[in-house]
């Protein structure tokens, strides 16, 4: 199979390759903490809502639970995030500990398979790193189908889009379901086992009698925060670049530099450097502030994509305007 993206690949200079190259070890630790981090956040949230509702008036305790499933629903993609570069092999040093961590403790409890998900990101089949910008780019293909590329597409599009987002959640579901969930091209031995230890962990939880704190507490946030939080990154990272003049790989991904708080929902374990993941597959997510840093001695990557703030990324998303200008950066490359 030959498909591959239509974009060329962006050269930087050798120099800066030797230094990004060094950023590229891994170890057996970060991924742990990476891990903690997001169950240390949902076991404090559920801890803090199960306390709300024994001791604040009704109101204060409702409130509390709405704040709950925002925050769980933020690690939930946490876990995603470490499945999606435990497919890059960039979670654990050890081969089998980069498994164990992102399946067992990761994309297994939020119903994402691991090669399910290796399948649609890597492989050249259908996956969208290879096939950037193409049809057989599933991601992108998830935007097109929204009618966000295409004629007759307009600003008005994205802002209604954005608007809409809770009522994208089926839609955001069925893509799952198809290319996370319950891809054809899953290993089987992965599927047998996902599914015997899922069937365990939810018959010892119904037994303990913990079928309405799973369901309040994972399976509302999984199918409603985890959601939209997926739908606003999966339009982020590259809409609208990908319909564009632009002939390098580069111009067509974006950094989503952001304030803690909001990188905390949509840009956990730095997984906003979305520009280097695509520069960088395998560079470890905990790398991705010193890889920036380097990179911005680069003057195509230094005049992309990387004022701060959600107000900015927004800007970016409605107008779609696609700035830098094609023919400015076209100067700085010749």
């Amino acid at each position: 199979m030959h498909s591959k993206s239509k974009f060329k690949r962006h050269r930087f200079d050798k120099a800066l390759i030797s230094e990004i190259q060094k950023l590229h070890k891994l170890d057996n630790w970060h991924g742990i903490l990476m891990l903690l981090e997001d169950w240390i956040c949902i076991t404090g949230a559920i801890g803090i809502s199960l306390w709300a509702w024994q001791n604040l008036p009704l109101i204060l305790a409702i409130l509390a639970y709405m704040l709950s499933v925002l925050v769980i629903g933020a690690k939930q993609r946490g876990l995603r995030v470490i499945n999606h570069m435990a497919t890059h092999n960039a979670i654990a040093k050890n081969p089998q500990l980069n498994y164990i961590l992102s399946t067992i403790f990761a994309s297994w409890l939020v119903l994402e398979s691991a090669s399910g998900y290796d399948n649609t990101h890597n492989s050249l089949q259908n996956g969208h790193h290879p096939n950037l910008g193409t049809e057989r780019d599933v991601d992108h293909m998830a935007i097109v189908e929204q009618g966000l590329y295409g004629e007759g597409c307009s600003p008005e599009n994205a802002q209604q889009f954005l608007w809409m987002i809770p009522f994208k959640t089926f839609g955001y579901v069925t893509f799952l379901l198809k290319n996370r969930v319950w891809n054809p091209y899953e290993k089987s031995t992965e599927r047998v086992i996902r599914l015997s230890y899922l069937t365990v962990l939810l018959s010892v939880l119904l037994w303990g009698g913990l079928g309405i704190p799973v369901l309040l507490y994972w399976i509302v946030p999984l199918f409603t925060s985890a959601i939209w939080v997926g739908i606003i990154i999966q339009l982020a990272e590259h809409y609208p670049l990908m319909e564009s003049n632009y002939e390098y790989d580069i111009y067509v991904s974006r950094n989503r530099i952001l304030n803690p708080l909001i990188n905390f929902f949509i840009g956990t374990h730095n997984e906003g450097y979305h520009l280097i993941h695509h520069l960088y597959p395998r560079l470890p997510l905990w790398q991705m502030k010193k890889a920036h840093q380097i990179l911005m001695a680069d003057p195509i990557y230094n005049s992309l994509h990387h004022q701060t703030g959600v107000l900015h990324l927004f800007h970016q998303l409605i107008p779609a305007t696609q700035a830098p200008a094609i023919a400015e950066l076209q100067t700085v490359r010749e």
